[in-house]
């Protein structure tokens, strides 16, 4: 229940602008992707162009500020998107919001650079994005992870040691992020071996 002492203090607060986006939610996915969900499910493939009028719509860019190329709306939008999609595809959902698990450390704790460089391409549906967390005797057990930070280099980067382990991506993917499980408090900007205060993030542009 935390932060809440009761679900009395817990309250979602709907307006007509929600009504509005869910509304186009649905006839996107009436239109657009329930003639081709079986088609989907046989080939275990997302079509791109599925994406491609996802991003027409702007649902590529949900949750990221409009300052990055997104819709800028509130969290309540990306909860009506999923469920609205997910009574259809659920796999569309997963396909097309996993990638905050890369722009959310990137828009808090990345530089304004790397900012301006990497969100707006996923914000436009233009590139995709993965985070990796996983370790050879830890895949979603971040608790388990052994990935320590080791001190500073002299350019002022932090260094991670760890264990190596193989993580495949989708071939489509052109950025991915990866967590150690501690780093020091105070390191801004993440990339390559350098380390944010708590994830550190490589980013692969293709």
């Amino acid at each position: 229940m935390l932060p809440f002492e009761s679900v009395l203090d817990f309250r979602v607060e709907l307006n007509e602008d929600h009504e509005l986006f869910r509304k186009s939610v649905r006839q996107f996915v009436e239109r657009y992707l329930e003639p081709r969900v079986k088609e989907i499910e046989q080939r275990n493939e997302i079509p791109k162009e599925l994406y491609e009028k996802a991003a027409e719509a702007g649902f590529m860019g949900l949750g990221i500020p409009e300052e990055y190329g997104g819709q800028g709306s509130d969290y309540l939008n990306v909860v009506i998107f999923t469920e609205e999609v997910s009574r259809v595809c659920p796999a569309f959902v997963t396909s097309t919001l996993v990638g905050g698990l890369f722009t959310t450390p990137v828009l808090i704790f990345g530089t304004e650079e790397q900012k301006r460089k990497y969100i707006p391409p996923l914000a436009r549906g233009e590139k995709f994005a993965a985070h990796a967390t996983t370790e050879p005797g830890a895949g979603s057990d971040v608790a388990g992870i052994k990935t320590r930070a080791s001190g500073r280099t002299e350019a002022g980067s932090s260094q991670a040691k760890s264990t190596s382990s193989r993580v495949r991506t989708r071939p489509i993917t052109s950025s991915s992020s990866q967590g150690p499980a501690t780093l020091p408090a105070g390191t801004r900007g993440t990339r390559a071996s350098r380390c944010s205060s708590w994830s550190a993030t490589r980013l692969d542009s293709g």
